[in-house]
């Protein structure tokens, strides 16, 4: 009876368990389909690539749920996934000063970062991830913060805090949640299942289109005026004070080092955004502010117009530019959770013209031009230095933080600077802006790197073909210098690029910089171990600067891939026997000499350099 009792109480127990698993177990079955099927979106921030980390571009899709807006993504970048001992690797955090808006991936503050410390650092490889992400706020840094650890950081650099507003998902903004912050971070998990996100594109309204909205700026947007006595003000500085601990708190239980970085942006030439937007029948009281703020700094009241210039941003009821609060909270986390503070809002102030930063490094409200972001790179660069510094090379720590040009080192153009101007351009026409903002006079010199610019901008180019587009041009106008300058860009900003190696080699090649020349190729040949012309052009180099051993190799190397897989035409590979030949016949290998200038008269008995080679070998005796 007792054994019947408990057999009867384990079937219920198996049946309860069943019944009440057997949801869990469809809801995975179910995920686990629409996976294998290809449904929905992967939002992991770091895809497996062989031996790489792929960062995913589309990571950043998880905060939007908008379709008819440009959705921002992160740049594409590419890290070793066993990191070595030689490797010093930094990830940095933020949103689209991070990210270098409106430039492409080589302007940019983690960009300058790597470009400063490596100048100086040569016995370590330095890395820097750059993770920002335009238009999201400190929740979804915090976020994305929680997936960058398979990337085994040294360091992790913070600049965030402009868009706490607007940007996905805060309060003011067309994407924001709902709930307190333990349900907005719970919902953004949610949004990485495929059965999440079919019900979502299921069951959410179709929005309708935004035709006179052309900027994501303007597109995100909810509420156009928030006072600073508001219940939105106060909860947003209150989110952004506990996503900032948490950020810190996390990696610090990791033992990974942060820097924070209070941040900067126009006081002395932005007028107030609200203004702007609502004209001069707004009755903005930030815009009467700036306004004495204007009329004090033409009496040079230095002092008092920097105060009344902070405090017209602070009024501006058009939230993009951080308010004072958001640099006290950065300072107050920092000092609380004893980590080292960059502080770029000072160093600006210290940089400026009279000490109130306006055009002279930005280029509207917020975003710096190259000089404004190297700037922000050597605040953090000292402070990376400091109180323990890296072993940098004896007597180049100085170099790290000398403000000579940026652009010498880091390699970006013109080309560059056009596109962030033509982006910002496009911003300040449309809404907040309503066309009042500095515009960029042409140069006539400049106006092919405008016009290539502009094709760029408009989607017609990627960024590395606007380069080489303008790099072929000026080597159709025999500017071979500025020719290269344009490839580098690209191999500056991608190291491993198969094509720019080849380009700058041409380019180096006209300019009968043989050596040069050959070392870009043979980079190329390394990072493509198949490609057949490079052997060829390494070849005819090598023979041209009389480097015969290292032109024997590299055409021995051709003939090899050609007998595996065809490539070049009969007269090409003819040619490529030929500078065989010749090179064996210059460093006296005779035989051969001779059997490659036997096979090209039997293909081609009338090859005029093989007969007059062949001529000439016969004057020497057979050897080797």
């Amino acid at each position: 009876m007792h054994g019947k009792k408990c057999g009867l109480k384990i079937k219920k127990l198996l049946f309860y368990t069943l019944t009440t698993s057997l949801p869990l177990i469809l809801l995975l079955a179910t995920e686990g389909l629409l996976r294998l099927w290809g449904v929905g979106m992967t939002y992991r921030l770091l895809l497996p690539a062989g031996s790489e980390w792929q960062v995913n571009p589309n990571a950043a899709a998880k905060y939007f749920s908008s379709r008819d807006i440009a959705i921002p993504e992160l740049i594409g970048q590419r890290f070793e996934r066993g990191k070595g001992s030689s490797v010093y690797r930094i990830v940095c955090l933020g949103g689209s000063t991070t990210a270098g808006y409106p430039y492409e991936v080589n302007i940019n503050f983690p960009f300058f970062i790597q470009q400063r410390l490596q100048d100086c650092w040569s016995e370590r490889r330095v890395e820097v991830v750059n993770l920002g992400v335009s238009a999201v706020n400190s929740l979804a840094v915090l976020d994305l913060a929680s997936q960058v650890m398979p990337l085994q950081p040294d360091m992790v650099v913070v600049y965030m805090g402009h868009n706490e507003f607007y940007g996905a998902p805060g309060g003011a903004s067309t994407e924001a949640l709902p709930g307190n912050r333990l349900v907005m971070r719970m919902i953004l998990k949610l949004r990485q299942l495929r059965l999440y996100q079919t019900l979502r594109q299921l069951v959410a309204p179709r929005a309708a289109p935004r035709a006179a909205r052309t900027t994501l700026m303007e597109a995100l947007i909810r509420n156009h005026n928030i006072p600073p006595d508001s219940p939105l003000y106060a909860t947003t500085h209150r989110h952004f004070e506990a996503n900032l601990t948490d950020l810190v708190r996390f990696f610090q239980k990791k033992a990974v080092p942060v820097v924070l970085c209070t941040i900067a942006s126009n006081l002395a030439d932005q007028e107030p955004l609200d203004y702007l937007a609502g004209g001069a029948d707004s009755g903005s009281a930030a815009y009467s502010l700036f306004r004495q703020g204007c009329l004090w700094l033409r009496q040079d009241s230095v002092a008092l117009a920097r105060e009344l210039f902070a405090r017209a941003r602070d009024a501006d009821a058009i939230r993009f530019r951080a308010a004072s609060p958001i640099n006290r909270i950065i300072r107050r986390v920092a000092d609380s959770l004893n980590v080292p503070l960059a502080d770029s809002e000072r160093q600006f102030a210290q940089e400026s013209r009279q000490g109130i930063p306006g055009y002279d490094f930005f280029l509207e409200h917020l975003h710096p031009n190259p000089v404004g972001y190297d700037l922000i790179a050597r605040t953090i660069v000292a402070r990376i230095l400091q109180p323990e510094p890296l072993p940098v090379n004896a007597g180049a720590g100085a170099d790290c933080l000398r403000a000579r040009s940026i652009q010498s080192l880091a390699g970006y153009t013109l080309l560059d600077e056009w596109i962030g101007e033509l982006k910002v351009a496009q911003l300040i026409r449309e809404y907040p802006f309503n066309g009042r903002g500095r515009q960029r006079a042409v140069d006539p010199d400049e106006l092919i790197v405008r016009q290539i610019a502009g094709r760029h901008v408009a989607g017609e180019l990627l960024w590395d073909e606007a380069h080489f587009k303008l790099g072929d041009y000026y080597v159709t106008q025999r500017h071979y210098a500025l020719a290269e300058s344009e490839y580098r860009a690209v191999q500056g900003a991608f190291p491993k690029h198969p094509t720019a190696g080849v380009k700058i080699g041409d380019a180096l090649a006209e300019q009968q910089r043989w050596s040069e020349a050959l070392a870009q190729y043979h980079t190329a040949a390394h990072n493509q171990p198949e490609s057949h012309f490079l052997y060829a052009k390494i070849g005819l180099i090598a023979i041209a600067s009389r480097r015969y051993d290292e032109a024997i190799s590299a055409l021995e190397q051709l003939i090899i891939l050609e007998q595996n897989q065809r490539r070049l035409t009969g007269a090409e590979m003819i040619e490529a026997r030929y500078l065989l030949a010749l090179a064996y016949a210059r460093t006296a290998q005779i035989d051969r000499a001779r059997q490659q200038v036997n096979t090209i008269l039997n293909l081609q008995p009338n090859h005029s350099a093989t007969l007059l080679l062949s001529s000439q070998l016969d004057q020497y005796p057979a050897h080797r």
